[in-house]
């Protein structure tokens, strides 16, 4: 019966990651939450490590896409890139390669470009340091890094 589970997790799931790049720590979770499986913690790991022998889960792979997909569409820094990856305990040169994929040009740009969007909705803002402070704030949510943050400030 056992057996029979696992097969039509790993059908089901091969699938899945078919469509996308996932982690195998976003998956487990996944599986475990699936109420028709009721599969095991120890059968999750050899699914999961059936898809990895597979090739349906890299986190290589997983990494590059992730820091690809949040740099471009959600406007987001290297370290609030990092500190995501790293939650999903995904292996820190994997992240490292991953992030310097991201053009030192491009990242510089879309610090310069979130820098002036926030700075001119601080117009209404009289005083100089708490709108650099606001503005730094917000960059710094984004996971910019601060040196970067201070510079870019230092050109409005």
């Amino acid at each position: 019966m056992t057996d029979l589970i696992i097969k039509e997790a790993l059908i089901k799931y091969s699938r899945y990651c078919a469509c996308r790049e996932v982690c195998a720590t976003d998956l487990k979770k996944k599986i475990l939450m699936d109420k028709k499986l009721q599969v095991t913690s120890s059968e999750v790991e050899k699914i999961i490590d059936q898809l990895i022998d597979e090739g349906f889960i890299n986190e290589e792979r997983f990494a590059s896409a992730f820091v690809n997909d949040h740099f471009r569409f959600n406007k987001w820094g290297k370290i609030k890139i990092r500190y995501q990856l790293r939650s999903k305990g995904i292996q820190e040169d994997y992240i490292q390669t991953a992030l310097n994929t991201i053009p030192a040009s491009d990242y510089k740009e879309l610090l310069k470009e979130l820098a002036l969007k926030k700075w001119d909705k601080l117009a209404s803002e009289d005083d100089i340091h708490k709108k650099r402070m606001k503005c730094a704030n917000y960059l710094s949510s984004r996971g910019f890094e601060s040196d970067l943050i201070f510079s870019e400030l230092e050109k409005l």
